[in-house]
C-alpha cells in the first residue's frame, strides 16, 4: 500500500511504499529516501488490531 507523508526537511509530500500482510499487526520500521529532496526519513508504520495503518515519518 502506498502513503503520502510530509517530509520532515523539505516540507513537501512524498509517498511511500508500506508492505502491510492481510491481518498482520505490528510495528514496521524503514528508511526512505524524500523523492524530492532526497534527505533520508525514518518511516515507522503501525497496523492495529482493527487494520487501521499509522505511519509517520521523522528525520533519519
Amino acid at each position: 500500500m502506498n502513503e503520502t507523508v510530509t517530509c520532515p526537511f523539505c516540507g513537501e509530500p512524498t509517498e511511500v511504499m508500506i508492505d502491510v500482510e492481510p491481518e498482520s499487526t505490528g510495528t514496521q520500521s524503514f528508511v526512505q529516501d524524500c523523492d524530492v529532496c532526497c534527505h533520508p526519513m525514518d518511516v515507522t508504520a503501525h497496523v492495529d488490531d482493527e487494520g487501521e495503518v499509522a505511519v509517520w515519518v521523522e528525520r533519519g
